[in-house]
């Protein structure tokens, strides 16, 4: 049976597409605060998803970055996972690749190849965690703060 996609309480912003964005992507900041681009390079920030094909020209952009929305996978993610994306700004598993990844979300729903949409919780955390897996499905996301950061000894 397949599994039922969701999307809901989402957050978004409007820009104008800098380039051509492909549907259900991720995608970063453009050459200037008011465009966007595709994300292109693996586990790099992003902004939001598109959930449109959008030319590049003067048309808005509904950029959703909060929320549960659509996205595009980029190989098998299972229900629970880091994501972040690929080179085309597709959803893969973080923490198998390079543990510079940026983390876009949480996969709410299950793709078992490539291309398949997924519903994906947002959410943008910073790169340089580890994710360990704690048993019974369970993940552990553990982000590096900076030394002194929050230190109330300090004081």
């Amino acid at each position: 049976m397949a599994q039922k996609l969701f999307a809901m309480d989402r957050l978004s912003f409007t820009r104008k597409a800098h380039a051509a964005l492909t549907a259900y992507r991720f995608v970063k900041a453009g050459s200037d605060t008011a465009t966007v681009d595709p994300c292109s390079v693996q586990g790099e920030q992003a902004l939001g998803v598109v959930d449109s094909a959008w030319a590049l020209g003067d048309e808005a952009v509904q950029v959703y970055y909060g929320g549960i929305v659509y996205v595009q996978a980029g190989g098998a993610v299972a229900v629970g996972d880091f994501v972040t994306n690929d080179t085309s700004g597709r959803a893969i598993k973080a923490g198998g690749v390079a543990a510079a990844d940026f983390i876009h979300g949480v996969a709410e729903t299950a793709a078992s190849t490539a291309n398949d949409l997924i519903s994906v919780r947002l959410m943008e955390l910073p790169s340089g965690g580890a994710i360990s897996d704690i048993g019974a499905g369970h993940k552990l996301l553990v982000i590096p703060i900076a030394s002194g950061a929050g230190d109330e000894s300090a004081k």
